[in-house]
């Protein structure tokens, strides 16, 4: 249960911070402006990475005894989120930002966390303490600046990271690494809660915060997960976990160089730009990002018991895969006839479907979230006080805005009130796993196979939708059911996957239904109202 809260709470907090913090920034007029090497054409603010170090951290402060070690990564935290700030206010000069973020990797080696003189590279002899530590400084101090120039699209950087960070929550648990297990997954909940906002086309951005600070994590946890002579994992293993932006920031410098170029130039040799100039659209860019860095991050999986020298030749030969990707004229592929039979007779038929049953679509979703929840508080258990006490809380809060504000739309507080009680709608439905209730968890299968039917049909829908589907919908689907089931596995749950898919599938179908929601905001209240209300009820008869 540790591990779920430290996802869900890190989520919520993110979710929770970033429209206040987009209003603070509005307001004060801290924006990301174009520029001809960006891709956004109107001014974005840059508060998503002050929700993602603030949400990482909750989780840490709450379950986490703070030790020497930890102590240094929140110092080392703490200085990056203030340079962060400063730099997305300022524009800061290159080599104070390095010098910040050296001071930064210090505070980390010198409180312990990482302590080269126990690495294996030293107790074997193969190298001295001073140099193996400042091979990781520069490693460490690499991924973070590679992970800033990487935030190129809307999504880009995000997505990246937590396909990085799932394999390392992967091993760390199966090296029972609770520390760095813990931190992993409140950063995941953290990014995640804020790639809602970011996905194309992004409402946020996370800002040199947000990069640095997920950079710096990428690059401590990976090296803090595999340098001690204790651990199995190849040494050179970071090298995969963190994978393309590590790949595209080398390639972006020897660029530079053969032109005689500084290598701090700016321009538009990252492999986004050079998709986006071949002809790919940006969900379309981004997605192909994913996939490659898909097949660094599972390689590491795969080769995290081989020799160091077969991780460095499997990065150098996914990164000529990578290269030569960046390569292809997509703008011609996709004009090939082969590709158009997405615009076949069945495909048009079911997009004709979709479209001309939007309403009803909606109404479905609606009523299908409505009887899961209802049917999860179906319960022969009673519930805790604190579970109690939340959901009593909700059913007034929604008494209270049927009353007030009948027919306005749906505000933030109303937004979170719902997620949570599908947190708890799906956690009340695996109370009654043990009893004899399997009926229910037929009739809750079915309706969560129905949802994924209609997020499906409503995807492909071609109205005007506020709310619709982007490249993180596939990551987030790919992580929550292939990770736990790669073969050898250390999570033995199978009910992990069908939990972290009921969340996704119920999450999807509320965000369509409120973001594309015109009128009748009542029944949205009305219906808060029934699904808090009766456990509650059912809790006191019982």
């Amino acid at each position: 249960m540790l591990y779920y809260s430290s996802f869900l709470v890190a989520m919520f907090a993110a979710i929770l911070m970033i429209p206040p913090l987009t209003f603070a920034y509005q307001k004060l007029g801290i924006f990301d402006m174009p520029s001809p090497r960006k891709v956004h054409k109107t001014p974005v603010p840059r508060v998503g990475g002050i929700a993602i170090v603030i949400a990482s951290v909750i989780p840490v402060f709450i379950w986490i005894n703070i030790s020497m070690g930890l102590m240094g990564i929140l110092l080392g935290m703490a200085l990056l989120f203030v340079l962060g700030i400063i730099d997305d206010i300022k524009n800061l000069n290159y080599k104070v930002k390095f010098l910040i973020q050296i001071a930064a990797i210090f505070l980390v080696f010198s409180f312990g966390f990482i302590d080269t003189s126990q690495a294996y590279y030293v107790s074997q002899a193969l190298l001295p303490t001073i140099l193996l530590g400042g091979i990781y400084l520069l490693f460490i101090l690499g991924v973070t600046n590679a992970v800033n120039l990487a935030d190129g699209l809307d999504g880009l950087a995000g997505g990246e990271a937590l396909l990085s960070f799932s394999i390392i929550g992967l091993l760390a648990y199966e090296s029972s690494n609770i520390t760095v297990l813990t931190i992993v997954l409140a950063v995941m909940g953290a990014v995640f809660g804020f790639l809602r906002f970011n996905t194309y086309p992004a409402r946020i951005f996370m800002g040199d915060t947000g990069s640095l600070f997920l950079g710096f994590m990428l690059g401590l946890l990976s090296v803090a997960l595999t340098y001690g002579e204790a651990s199995a994992y190849a040494k050179t293993l970071p090298l995969l976990l963190v994978g393309l932006p590590v790949f595209d920031t080398l390639m972006v410098i020897i660029v530079r160089l053969i032109k005689k170029q500084s290598p701090f130039t700016a321009d538009r040799n990252h492999l986004h730009h050079r998709l986006l100039d071949r002809g790919l659209k940006h969900y379309q860019s981004v997605l192909v990002i994913y996939v490659v860095q898909g097949i660094f991050v599972l390689s590491a999986y795969f080769m995290r018991y081989q020799l160091d020298a077969t991780v460095v030749l499997a990065f150098v030969v996914i990164s000529f895969i990578a290269l030569l990707i960046g390569l292809i004229p997509w703008q011609q592929v996709l004009e090939l006839k082969l590709l158009s039979c997405i615009n076949d007779t069945l495909f048009s038929s079911i997009r004709y479907f979709a479209a001309r049953f939007n309403t009803m679509l909606f109404a479905i979703a609606s009523l299908c979230i409505v009887i899961y929840a209802i049917l999860a508080a179906w319960v022969p258990v009673s519930i805790s006080n604190d579970i109690f006490l939340l959901l009593s809380g909700v059913a007034i809060m929604g008494i209270l805005f049927l009353l007030f504000l009948r027919n306005k739309p749906c505000n933030w507080l109303e937004r979170v009130a719902i997620h949570v009680l599908i947190v708890l709608s799906i956690y009340m439905g695996v109370m009654f796993g043990e009893q004899d209730t399997q009926y229910l968890n037929n009739a809750q299968a079915i309706l969560i196979v129905t949802c994924f039917i209609l997020i499906g049909l409503m995807l492909l829908s071609r109205t005007k939708q506020k709310f619709s589907g982007s490249p993180l919908d596939f990551l987030l689907v790919v992580i929550a059911f292939f990770v736990p089931n790669l073969p050898g596995s250390p999570i033995s749950d199978p009910g992990l996957s069908y939990l972290a898919l009921k969340l996704i599938a119920l999450f999807y179908c509320v965000e369509f239904i409120l973001f594309n929601l015109d009128r009748r905001w009542w029944v949205v209240r009305l219906a808060i109202i029934s699904c808090a209300s009766v456990p509650v009820i059912l809790s006191i008869t019982s």
